[in-house]
C-alpha cells in the first residue's frame, strides 16, 4: 500500500503558483522500454501498469520555465518601468551608457530603447551637443562599418526614431557588437560616440514582446 501511496504521488499535478504548471511527457509501455536505467524502467513499468494511472516519463526533459522579467536583465543594460504617458500599457525604457566619453568631451552619450503602448523608440542623447530642429542627420557605423545615415527627429540634445522607423535600426544594433555613432551640432564640429552592444539581443525582449515585434 505504502509503495502505491508513493507512486500515486508521482502523478504530475497543476499547481496553483505561478498559474498552471506545464504537463509532462506522459509515459506507456513502449516509452519504459527505451530506459537504460533499470530502476528507472521498473519504476516506469509500475507507474503504466500495477497502478493503471498514466505516468511521467523518467526519461524526458524538465518542462521549460517560463521566462519572468528578472531573467531577462543584463548588466550594462537596466531596465525600467512606468505607467504609459498614453495611459495604456506600461513605457519600458532600456538605457546604455557608452563607455568613453563623447570626442572633445568629458561626458557620456547615452542610448535608449523603449516602448510605450505599442510603439518604440530609439534615442541618442548627446549632453552639452545641442543640434538644429532642421535637417538632423544621425551617422551610425556598426563593427567599423560602412557608415549609414538616418534622418531623425528629437529635441536639443536627443536624436531619435519612432514608430516603424525605429525597429529596423534597433535590429541593426542587435546583430552588431560595437555601433560608433556621429552628428554635428548647430554649432561646433562633428562629434561621435561609441557603445558596446554586447548583450542587447536579450536585455531588449521586454521591449520586443511588449510592442510586439
Amino acid at each position: 500500500m505504502k509503495r502505491t501511496l508513493a507512486l500515486l504521488a508521482l502523478v504530475p499535478i497543476l499547481t496553483a503558483t505561478g498559474g498552471a504548471a506545464q504537463a509532462q511527457p506522459v509515459a506507456t509501455g513502449q516509452s519504459c522500454a527505451r530506459i537504460d536505467d533499470e530502476a528507472k524502467r521498473l519504476l516506469c513499468y509500475d507507474l503504466v501498469f500495477r497502478t493503471g494511472v498514466p505516468g511521467v516519463d523518467p526519461s524526458a526533459p524538465p518542462p521549460q520555465k517560463a521566462a519572468t522579467l528578472d531573467d531577462t536583465l543584463v548588466e550594462g543594460w537596466p531596465l525600467t518601468t512606468a505607467p504609459s504617458p498614453t495611459g495604456k500599457g506600461t513605457f519600458m525604457t532600456l538605457t546604455n551608457i557608452s563607455p568613453e566619453p563623447m570626442t572633445d568631451s568629458d561626458q557620456s552619450a547615452k542610448l535608449t530603447i523603449s516602448c510605450a503602448g505599442t510603439n518604440s523608440s530609439l534615442s541618442f542623447w548627446f549632453p552639452g551637443r545641442y543640434m538644429s530642429s532642421d535637417n538632423r542627420v544621425l551617422e551610425a557605423s556598426y563593427d567599423g562599418g560602412k557608415t549609414e545615415k538616418y534622418d531623425v527627429g528629437g529635441y536639443d540634445s536627443q536624436m531619435s526614431l519612432s514608430g516603424p522607423k525605429s525597429i529596423p535600426v534597433i535590429k541593426q544594433l542587435m546583430a552588431a557588437n560595437k555601433v560608433k555613432v556621429s552628428a554635428t551640432p548647430s554649432s561646433g564640429p562633428k562629434f561621435s560616440a561609441e557603445f558596446d552592444l554586447a548583450g542587447l539581443t536579450k536585455a531588449v525582449t521586454p521591449i520586443r514582446e511588449a510592442c510586439g515585434w
